[in-house]
């Protein structure tokens, strides 16, 4: 994903299989579980959103699961090149699918990896948007964990 042109990832199919759509959702969840638990078992979940994505299409849980990479990829990781190419991807996708359910998610995973780059104040603007939006769609859980 992260080698593909902008370009080549738009035209990647939408997901039209509603069983696989059920699955992309309960492995959001469960990956957003695995994250907070500091469960091992975290990035089975991402790899399996990762491979139906690719291999069914993406859909508005694909670009929650690349902003969650995203951040790994940052945090735990150290690789700031591949964070940045996912969350743009991750962005890319958010505008494209209009998954405004996972904006607030979305963006505030995105911002917290560019916070190792970028300058402060622009990380907090990212995040009180990120809040804001949270606030407006009713993802009260995400709107907080921005505010924090």
């Amino acid at each position: 994903f992260t080698k593909m042109e902008d370009s080549q990832f738009s035209r990647l199919k939408k997901m039209d299989d509603n069983k696989k759509g059920a699955v992309m959702k309960f492995l959001h969840t469960l990956s957003f579980h695995c994250l907070f638990a500091e469960s091992k078992h975290l990035p089975f979940a991402l790899n399996r959103m990762l491979e139906l994505t690719l291999s069914d299409g993406v859909c508005k849980e694909s670009c929650s699961a690349f902003a969650l990479i995203s951040f790994i990829f940052c945090g735990l990781h150290g690789d700031w090149t591949g964070s940045s190419r996912t969350g743009e991807l991750a962005l890319l996708l958010l505008e494209r699918l209009q998954a405004r359910e996972y904006e607030s998610n979305v963006r505030n995973f995105v911002s917290t990896a560019q916070s190792w780059t970028d300058p402060m104040r622009l990380t907090i603007k990212k995040k009180l948007t990120s809040y804001e939006i949270g606030m407006q769609t009713g993802a009260i859980g995400d709107a907080m964990y921005s505010a924090g």
